[in-house]
């Protein structure tokens, strides 16, 4: 029953660290105390405006929804003049411009957006 909830968890926890029966009070407390204030901390983070970055997907995922609608096989300026100014995430937090990700990958056709993905894996 006492087990279940977290601030007694914490205080059973604190507990066993300082593993001594007059520190029983202490401990209780302290885990009273954390649990009140992760709640405090908790709740005034929900009600905070969240920024979002960019479309909060990034790899190969972002790869795939920056192609999305392209119309198969593409040669590789035919991506970049279509596509080259779309901004994606492939490495998480560090948007960048598609041509300047295809940079180094050579001029071919790519049946798919998996195809375009593995070459800039392959290349980078």
């Amino acid at each position: 029953m006492f087990g279940r909830h977290k601030k007694v968890k914490k205080g059973i926890f604190t507990v066993l660290l300082l593993s001594g029966a007059k520190n029983l009070t202490r401990a209780v407390l302290v885990g009273l105390l954390t649990g009140g204030l992760y709640k405090i901390f908790s709740a005034s983070k929900k009600g905070a405006p969240h920024k979002a970055m960019g479309s909060g997907a990034y790899g190969a995922v972002a790869i795939a929804k920056a192609f999305k609608g392209a119309d198969f096989p593409l040669s590789k300026q035919e991506i970049m003049e279509r596509y080259g100014k779309k901004e994606v995430e492939y490495y998480r937090g560090q948007p960048k411009k598609i041509s300047d990700l295809l940079a180094n990958i050579p001029d071919e056709t790519f049946n798919s957006t998996v195809d375009v993905e593995h070459a800039f894996r392959e290349y980078s």
